[in-house]
């Protein structure tokens, strides 16, 4: 690359200090993939130096940084990103065909059925998942069964989320990359990627700067997020007052256009985000991917009914793979006959709107970092990469 050396002293001063980390470990994970081991992660998730003389400057944990955008230029062409949200060939509202999926699974199961689908053809040695251990506890895995990939269905949350009671905090936000990183150690290959659009944008920019191998993850899968919120004390005694119910009584949290709260008994209570705006996480609020732009496939909630899952595809593997389902393990929503030729618009149409609200909210507020940046030219491994890997 051309331009200034960077390092993690940069990193520092550019994010960490101005509030724009958003706790992913991406930087530390590439240093450890360097084998540099002069970064962790502190108490409360962000980066410091735990061996400043290790530290070599080479700037990987600079670049990759979801909150830097010196790689934007180079990531869009090696991914063949399209305004005006993502390359995309194919968009979809469809849910599983298996009764245990759709009733383990947040929206329509459609991620789920696809992960399990790939696991048992042989595709995939496992995939990259997150499973719920407590109401708001959350650990990555690699879930190297269908079995495992069931058991993390409904775990996948758009928005990880951190909820801290007095004494304890809690938190769901569950880094891919240390799982990335520990499965790369061990020799493991071919695995599937779930993923909040910065961490699917962080994986992207490791294997276009080759820290780990090419193929290495065969199917990137996004899901739509908006924001992260920060639960603390004050929140949580809006909500009980608000909702009428204890945190004992809350089975799980689903973020879509509200906050929907899934009680023990079954009930569901909607909070609108709106009342919610305060306590979202300082760092979210610069984020301006909302549909995971650069993921091979995307899926969400946002304008399908409840119970199906809206479905994009970014390349044309993707898309054959998902159409390759249809019939056979999920199905298509049937839209009202006035809605049919137009259905699809309609979803893009919502998309586009959330993409939108989220990037314009990102350009209002996002401070400029000074760099240093690159120049705005392919690099050299990505000159003859082409989108097709999904």
């Amino acid at each position: 690359m051309d331009g200034e050396a960077a390092s993690f002293s940069d990193l520092i001063r550019d994010v960490r200090d101005r509030g724009l980390c958003r706790r992913c470990g991406e930087c530390v994970s590439v240093c450890s993939f360097m084998d540099g081991g002069a970064l962790a992660l502190d108490g409360n998730g962000f980066p410091v130096y735990r061996e400043r003389g290790n530290c070599t400057q080479c700037g990987m944990c600079y670049w990759i940084c979801p909150a830097v955008p010196g790689l934007e230029h180079e990531l869009r062409c090696h991914r063949a990103w399209e305004p005006p949200m993502g390359r995309r060939l194919g968009l979809y509202s469809a849910r599983s065909l298996d009764p245990e999926v759709l009733r383990r699974g947040t929206h329509g199961g459609v991620l789920t059925t696809l992960l399990m689908y790939l696991k048992d053809h042989g595709d995939i040695d496992g995939a990259i998942v997150a499973r719920q251990e407590g109401t708001f506890r959350k650990r990555s895995l690699m879930a190297a069964t269908c079995t495992e990939i069931l058991e993390a269905a409904g775990c996948t949350c758009p928005q990880c989320m951190e909820i801290e009671v007095p004494g304890e905090e809690h938190s769901t936000f569950v880094s891919a990359l240390q799982t990335t990183r520990l499965l790369l150690k061990e020799g493991m290959s071919r695995v599937a990627l779930v993923g909040t659009p910065c961490q699917i944008a962080g994986v992207r920019k490791l294997e276009m700067l080759g820290a780990i191998p090419p193929n290495w993850v065969r199917h990137y899968f996004g899901l739509f997020c908006m924001e992260s919120f920060v639960f603390p004390e004050e929140l949580r005694l809006h909500l009980e007052s608000t909702a009428g119910v204890r945190f004992s009584e809350i089975r799980r949290v689903h973020l879509q256009e509200t906050l929907s709260l899934e009680l023990v008994s079954g009930e569901r209570v909607e909070i609108p985000l709106g009342s919610l705006a305060s306590f979202s996480r300082y760092a979210c609020r610069f984020c301006s991917d909302f549909s995971a732009e650069y993921a091979d496939i995307s899926f969400g909630g946002i304008g399908s009914s409840a119970g199906w899952t809206t479905v994009v595809t970014r390349t044309e593997a993707a898309d054959r793979l998902l159409r390759g389902l249809l019939g056979e393990r999920l199905e298509n929503y049937p839209p009202p006959r006035e809605e049919a030729p137009f259905f699809s618009e309609l979803l893009a149409d919502m998309i586009q709107e959330y993409s939108d609200m989220k990037r314009m909210r990102a350009m209002n507020r996002t401070p400029r970092i000074r760099g240093p940046f690159p120049s705005k030219r392919r690099l050299p491994s990505t000159q003859d990469s082409s989108p097709e890997t999904g």
